[in-house]
């Protein structure tokens, strides 16, 4: 557990730098994690979290929790992405459904 907070992987917030906050969910659970682009091009994580989801989201359909931690993300780490705009990634393929248009 003390690699995950060591010195190499956790680094200083920058509100001047782009931020990127990258989401994901599963079955049982989604995760977090705010990132910042480094002058050599490679990121550098600031923050991250998970969490298990409620019974009720459990049930939800797999674009529904990719949704949800979307959202969950954004409000969970609002400090860090009211400084300046950021980027969203997330697993676009099953949240293509929700933004295309139905023919």
């Amino acid at each position: 557990m003390k690699i995950l907070s060591s010195d190499p992987v956790l680094m200083i917030f920058d509100p001047g730098k782009e931020n990127t906050i990258t989401t994901d969910a599963s079955s049982y659970g989604s995760g977090v994690t705010v990132c910042q682009k480094l002058a050599d091009g490679r990121r550098s994580v600031i923050a991250y979290t998970s969490r298990t989801l409620t019974s009720t989201e459990s049930r939800y359909a797999q674009i529904e929790k990719e949704a949800l931690a979307v959202v969950w993300g954004c409000e969970e780490f609002r400090d860090y992405l009211t400084v300046k705009n950021f980027k969203i990634e997330t697993d676009h393929i099953r949240l293509i459904p929700i933004f295309s248009k139905k023919t």
